[in-house]
């Protein structure tokens, strides 16, 4: 008891807010009534050992208060950040309504993309790694896969640097993603492969992925829109080069990916996209047209307030998604693009 107290530090600040820093030896459940978390410097889950994240907690990352003696730096720039790394298993599971939640505790402008160092996972026992309805902001690297195949799903990367890096032969599934507002790249790719779907890949600073032009990548059924130079690189030359429809009529790549509007609620887009249907409603018809059809175009979509970048239900990327069977909706439909899609269970 001695040794793991030595190694790892909990304490209470306050009622809700527990400090955490060192290395995790033994079995560890962080709980939302000990919410936020505060990380004061590098986190290692040792091989041997499990961490288990409630739904609704959230992580609050400082800078290093000091070096750890018993962590090793990966890098220089390690030394200036916290990482979490994940030697061990990770089951961190949030929940539609209570999505964890990791990021920078002061944010001040230049550091939003950098302020500490992400999630490394580097785990033999990737098949215990679960990630789901988490949100990762302000990392060099929201999450890096430097092995294994974890399953990564309903995942928000927004003002990292890079929201999900891949390497070493890593082959993380990577569903249901939203990349928006990272600084050099939503995925970078080395010598990895990686298979994403139904992900959206939107607003990026500088490219939507970056992959090393020999990695094997799986990129279907996505969504990439206003992405700064480009949406691809180093990828297969037949990404975005529209050739086909998909079943809403929309043109796509050989791959099933979208290039056009999201359309998250409470958006311009949104907002023409009923003005327009409502016009081709009215000239539809000698006379006026159905009061519940135009109520049904007018009715704001479930959901639209309470969930950050949640689709219209005119959006082109609702029931746009790979048919496969395990990744419809619940009610039986293809699944939407994006955070909020997809099954309520998923196994591969």
């Amino acid at each position: 008891m001695k040794h793991l107290l030595a190694a790892l530090l909990i304490s209470s600040l306050s009622y809700g807010e527990t400090l955490i820093s060192g290395i995790i030896t033994q079995n560890a459940w962080w709980t939302k009534d000990k919410s936020p978390y505060i990380i004061t410097n590098d986190v290692v889950i040792a091989e041997t050992a499990r961490l288990v994240i409630d739904p609704g907690v959230e992580i609050i990352v400082e800078k290093p208060l000091q070096i750890p003696k018993d962590i090793v730096q990966l890098s220089s720039a390690d030394t200036f950040g916290v990482t979490i790394r994940v030697l061990g298993a990770l089951r961190c599971n949030g929940k539609p309504d209570m999505p964890i939640i990791f990021r920078g505790r002061y944010i001040s402008k230049g550091d939003e993309y950098t302020h500490w160092e992400g999630l490394i996972l580097n785990s033999s026992r990737s098949n215990e790694i679960s990630i789901s309805y988490t949100f990762v902001h302000n990392a060099s690297t929201g999450i890096t896969v430097q092995r294994g195949t974890p399953l990564i799903r309903n995942f928000l990367a927004e003002r990292n640097n890079i929201g999900i890096k891949t390497m070493t032969s890593a082959s993380p599934r990577i569903v249901n993603a939203l990349f928006t507002d990272n600084f050099f790249a939503g995925i970078r790719i080395e010598k990895a492969n990686p298979e994403i779907f139904n992900s959206i890949f939107y607003n990026n600073r500088n490219i939507g992925i970056y992959s090393d032009r020999v990695s094997k990548v799986s990129i279907l059924n996505c969504g990439f829109y206003k992405n700064g130079d480009k949406s691809f690189v180093g990828c297969t030359p037949e990404l975005g080069v529209m050739s086909k429809k998909n079943k809403n009529g929309d043109s796509t790549d050989v791959f099933g990916n979208l290039t056009i509007n999201p359309m998250f609620t409470g958006s311009q887009a949104e907002a023409v996209a009923v003005k327009t249907k409502l016009n081709k409603l009215q000239e539809s018809t000698i006379k006026s047209p159905d009061p519940k059809r135009i109520k049904d175009i007018q009715t704001p979509t479930k959901h639209g307030t309470d969930r950050v970048f949640y689709l219209s239900k005119h959006s082109p990327y609702v029931n746009a998604g790979h048919p496969a069977g395990k990744f419809k909706e619940p009610d039986g439909s293809l699944p939407d693009l994006g955070l909020w899609g997809g099954p309520e269970f998923l196994q591969f």
